[in-house]
């Protein structure tokens, strides 16, 4: 049961790495995503269950405080289609610079990382380094399509994954939790599905008014060419079946 759950379900997501006792494997895996920028190890992460982000939570900055003393925010985003196509990344990170001068940095306070699942999937399987990668290990056991065999090699190699594993095979016991990580899932699915068929309409639209467009174009090509012939409003107007206010609409564009 527990190789075919979707582990970046966002609710059994949180079962497992977001509850009181979950320190370990979300330090882990924070530490490893930070690693890019040379932010070195988490040591400790506090777990806020069930609460709002107000300023008093994440520790917001008083009034009449210097704006040096505001905490760095560091938004960590799991994603799962091709973004930013241009950027062939697994892992991106973004900050605020200059735009005529991209050396110069805003602020170290704003970090926004992207870490890729869909161009995880993409790489070969000797480009997933599971041994030297913290990060890739943490990505292979987020995978669906990761063998068992694959999963134990790696919870071998990493405590806080075995941790992670484990509470997956614990919270997955519970029928409730089930009950709340399928209709999560069936509601993912219907987004997609609802996203996927507005795009076929959108193209099979788009198409239609290209054909119309097409076959306007050449009508009106024509048109000008037969001017060029030399034949008056009256006659091209009977040999296309266009009324002569239309071929003079077209004759003045």
């Amino acid at each position: 049961m527990l190789e075919k759950l979707n582990l970046l379900n966002d609710y059994l997501f949180m079962k497992y790495m977001g509850e009181k006792g979950d320190e370990e494997q979300l330090t882990a895996f924070l530490s490893a995503v930070l690693q890019r920028t040379g932010r070195g190890r988490i040591s400790s992460v506090e777990i806020v269950e069930n609460k709002a982000l107000t300023a008093e939570i994440i520790g917001g900055i008083n009034a009449g405080s210097d704006y040096v003393e505001l905490p760095d925010v560091i938004a960590v985003n799991i994603i799962d289609f091709d973004f930013m196509p241009e950027l062939p990344d697994v892992h991106t990170c973004f900050h605020l610079w200059e735009d005529s001068h991209k050396d110069q940095l805003l602020t170290e306070a704003l970090e926004i990382h992207f870490v890729n699942m869909y161009r995880f999937r993409q790489l070969k399987k000797e480009e997933k380094d599971i041994v030297n990668s913290s990060l890739h290990r943490w990505l292979t056991f987020f995978s669906k399509e990761t063998d068992e065999e694959t999963i134990k090699k790696i919870i071998e190699m990493d405590k806080a994954i075995g941790k992670a594993h484990e509470k997956v095979a614990y919270v997955s016991r519970d029928a409730e939790t089930l009950r709340l990580y399928n209709m999560r899932e069936m509601a993912l699915m219907d987004y997609v599905s609802g996203i996927n068929h507005a795009r076929r309409e959108g193209i099979a639209i788009g198409e239609q008014k290209g054909i119309a467009i097409g076959k306007q174009e050449a009508l009106s090509e024509y048109v000008f060419k037969l001017v060029r012939k030399g034949k008056s409003v009256a006659e091209i107007s009977e040999l296309t079946d266009l009324p002569p206010e239309e071929v003079n609409r077209i004759l003045n564009r």
